[in-house]
């Protein structure tokens, strides 16, 4: 649903940025202008879909501070999508676009720790990850963030804590978290 109002969102601002076709005339497009046109190309949104130029106006969308394009540079690393794969880099786009608040990029960095993925594994540093990005309301971080608590990972076992973020998340549709709510409630 996310990925349809993005792509309306883009398609409307259409006519406020850089014209497809012009790859070489970036200079005064903004971050969020260059985002978009990454959008357009990667779903092929009044452009034929091209994930490999998609890609290069994520990067310079990223170089220049936009945190959706940090994070989305970051996932493209961490799968090796379009670029080898590299897990340290993919570390500092999530980070760069954490300290922008994206909670997608803190819950990314949340996983990264707590798999010992581009970081040395620490589940206390992965708990801390996952509840800024549950505190920003990402229904997956708040159902990871639960199960922390439900567990005891990174923080000590509080079954309050895991009922409220589990209900956090299932508030929105996220099933996961409304399958692991009515199993805490037994």
């Amino acid at each position: 649903m996310r990925l349809l109002a993005l792509a309306a969102l883009c398609f409307l601002c259409a006519s406020c940025a850089v014209q497809p076709g012009h790859q070489g005339d970036t200079g005064q497009a903004s971050g969020q202008e260059l985002y978009e046109l990454g959008v357009r190309y990667a779903h092929g949104i009044s452009v034929p879909e091209d994930q490999a130029t998609a890609l290069l106006y994520y990067q310079k969308a990223a170089n220049a501070g936009n945190a959706h394009a940090q994070n989305t540079v970051g996932a493209s690393y961490l799968l090796g999508r379009g670029v080898r794969q590299d897990a340290d880099t993919a570390r500092y786009w999530f980070e760069q676009a954490a300290a922008q608040d994206n909670a997608a990029a803190e819950s990314e960095l949340g996983y990264l720790y707590a798999a010992g993925i581009g970081a040395e594994k620490n589940n206390v540093t992965a708990f801390e990850w996952y509840q800024k990005a549950a505190i920003h309301g990402l229904a997956s971080a708040q159902y990871n963030l639960a199960l922390l608590y439900q567990w005891g990972v990174g923080t000590t076992v509080d079954l309050e804590k895991a009922r409220y973020w589990f209900q956090e998340s299932a508030s929105q549709e996220f099933d996961p978290a409304r399958h692991a709510l009515s199993r805490l409630k037994k």
